[in-house]
């Protein structure tokens, strides 16, 4: 009687048994009882890599690793440190109050740069230049004619009047939400100056000639004196001709 061997197993056999699954082996007829099979082989496990230290590492970002990043004081302006558990709230006010204190230069030096940025934009200089020339100009023409031309470069009776000149322009500009003084009223000075203040000295007094008593006998005194000089010289020309 033949003895029928048992059909080698197969690899997939070997991973299904191991596995808990029963495949059918490739080949067998169907119906078949399945062969007695030995106890599959283990395979020995495989030995361990050898342990090696790490690569050391090659750019900045791997050398920080894990490191927690540190925010930089100039970057997203002044950091708020979080509040402990243990933290009263009489501190977190004293901290917001600390930071408040330091932004008020930035917020003080942009507040100013708004003013004048408005007050620059808001200003109607074609409005203003004709208010001072109808309001403060024609005040000041009156005044000027009744003090007189003779002492228009005196300055101590046209002090007043320019001060009072001066004022009205500054309120104009005060109503008209203007900067003062701009570049109307620069050029609105140079005009007036050019018209009442153009012959005058810059001690404030008047270039004219001076009074006839004192005029008089420095013209008078040097002709006498060269018509006498010519008299007697003549005088004594005719003696000497008489003589001989």
């Amino acid at each position: 009687m033949a003895i029928r061997l048992p059909y080698p197993a197969t690899n997939r056999e070997r991973i299904a048994e191991r596995r808990g699954e029963a495949q059918p082996a490739a080949g067998r007829a169907p119906g078949s009882a399945p062969c007695a099979q030995g106890p599959p082989a283990r395979s020995s496990p495989p030995p361990p890599p050898p342990l090696s230290p790490p690569p050391p590492p090659s750019s900045p970002a791997e050398r920080r690793g894990s490191r927690p990043a540190v925010p930089l004081p100039w970057a997203g302006g002044i950091p708020r440190r979080a509040g402990c558990a243990g933290q009263s709230a009489a501190e977190e006010e004293e901290e917001e109050e600390e930071e408040e204190m330091a932004l008020l230069p930035r917020r003080f030096l942009c507040f100013l740069l708004a003013h004048h940025f408005i007050a620059a934009t808001a200003c109607q200089e074609a409005d203003y230049g004709w208010m001072i020339r109808h309001y403060c100009l024609k005040q000041f023409q009156l005044s000027m004619e009744g003090i007189g031309q003779r002492l228009w470069c005196d300055w101590d009776e046209t002090v007043g009047t320019y001060g009072e000149l001066t004022n009205c322009t500054a309120l104009i500009a005060e109503r008209l939400d203007c900067y003062w003084p701009n570049r109307l009223v620069d050029e609105f000075f140079v005009a007036v100056h050019r018209q009442y203040f153009k012959n005058c000295s810059p001690s404030g007094r008047a270039l004219h000639d001076p009074p006839n008593g004192v005029l008089c006998p420095f013209i008078l005194l040097p002709v006498l004196v060269t018509l006498l000089m010519t008299a007697l010289v003549v005088w004594r020309s005719k003696r000497s001709e008489g003589i001989v």
